[in-house]
């Protein structure tokens, strides 16, 4: 048997602590897009941003695209390795 010295780790213990919970704010949660639920025996697909429904998952995976921000590309610069700008 290995005797721990003062201030170290058992690691065969570390298995049997419980696990610290974190705490994550509600706006850093990420939320599922839609829900399903059934609606007369059928998949129903309800967006969870507004009031979408719809039985057709890619109509929904479509009208997910109107929630995305649009965004413009940015120019990122390049480098060589001596620190010259390429064009």
């Amino acid at each position: 048997m290995l005797k721990e010295k003062k201030g170290e780790i058992n690691l065969a213990e570390i298995g049997d602590q419980p696990q610290e919970e974190k705490v994550v704010p509600e706006e850093v949660k990420i939320k599922e897009p839609y829900t399903v639920t059934q609606w007369h025996g059928l998949p129903n697909y309800n967006c969870n941003q507004c009031q979408f429904s719809t039985i057709n998952q890619s109509e929904m995976l479509k009208h997910l695209e109107i929630h995305q921000p649009k965004t413009e590309p940015i120019s990122v610069p390049f480098f060589d390795a001596k620190g010259k700008l390429m064009k």
